[in-house]
């Protein structure tokens, strides 16, 4: 029962710094907008107030609202269906007998994170045994 509960923790504390950094950057933000929306915006003479729903009726009275939420609309239309084949077109290129896979497939099996960038791991001199994977190279 104690082995259990050990491992329960140890997986609850895994999970802790990425719970942390969502709750931080998306789930704080969502609500602290949603209820400064109920408020009106602070002036340097005067402190905000609440204003309730007034600010969302006075988003729906004005026409660049509906202006912007079309262009938006048409802009998610065009472009979401668009990614949507191109990761499929890429899946099947790489997973196909067509020239230039093997290409396609280097980053993703690679023994080295694709975030040091095609680049930005040269050795500063040829003799230079730095890795941006941290390991030494292989004398050659």
């Amino acid at each position: 029962m104690r082995e259990r509960w050990s491992v329960n923790v140890r997986g609850w504390l895994l999970l802790l710094p990425a719970a942390v950094l969502l709750v931080t950057f998306t789930h704080y933000p969502t609500a602290a907008t949603l209820y400064h929306s109920f408020f009106s915006t602070a002036k340097p003479s005067r402190p905000s107030v609440w204003v309730g729903l007034d600010n969302y009726r006075a988003m729906v009275e004005d026409p660049v609202f509906w202006q912007v939420l079309q262009n938006n609309l048409w802009f998610a239309l065009g472009t979401i269906p668009a990614s949507i084949a191109l990761a499929i077109l890429m899946a099947v290129w790489v997973n196909g007998k067509i020239a230039g896979r093997g290409l396609l497939r280097l980053p993703a099996s690679s023994d080295c994170p694709a975030t040091t960038g095609w680049g930005a791991g040269a050795p500063l001199s040829p003799a230079s045994s730095w890795s941006p994977c941290g390991r030494k190279r292989a004398s050659s």
